[in-house]
């Protein structure tokens, strides 16, 4: 089944395909459209935007073709992470937490079709512009979660696995 016939309340796996900007990079991503919206700082900068939207998965669930260019910088959070992006246009394709080895992230508005994608929480709220209004449906944290538990809660789409 295409990742865009998905009805909104069914979690199932699908194959994502995204790229940058310019189309140098491109990828193919194995997981959930499930995602959080950040408010933290890095992603207003990052996304141009008051948010920006993200889906983790397994490492080994994306496949990157292109030529990637990288650094790494300290988050919100104070955790080092590698930022991923097109060294052509500019776009940031994923980052890799080093405190959550196994993991990436990839960023929403690089997906080639978002129209499946679910919002399951919103992380940094302290840091969300004070004009943006969050309804009452999803869980916020002010900064992120903290205990494992809660990230995977979060990943899933508030199912307990």
């Amino acid at each position: 089944m295409a990742h865009g016939a998905k009805r909104a309340d069914q979690a199932m796996t699908a194959i994502l395909t995204g790229r940058c900007q310019c189309g140098a990079v491109t990828y193919r991503a194995k997981a959930e459209a499930k995602g959080y919206a950040c408010h933290c700082l890095d992603c207003q900068k990052q996304s141009s935007s008051a948010f920006g939207i993200s889906l983790s998965m397994d490492t080994t669930n994306l496949t990157v073709e292109g030529e990637l260019g990288s650094y790494t910088k300290t988050a919100d959070s104070g955790a080092q992470t590698d930022c991923y992006f097109c060294p052509s246009c500019g776009s940031r394709i994923y980052h890799e937490g080093k405190s959550r080895p196994g993991k990436v992230t990839i960023k929403a508005g690089t997906l080639d079709d978002t129209s499946a994608l679910q919002l399951t929480g919103h992380l940094w709220v302290s840091r969300k512009q004070p004009w943006l209004h969050l309804g009452e449906e999803l869980p916020v944290w002010l900064t992120q979660p903290t205990a494992p538990d809660e990230w995977e809660m979060l990943w899933s789409g508030g199912r307990e696995e």
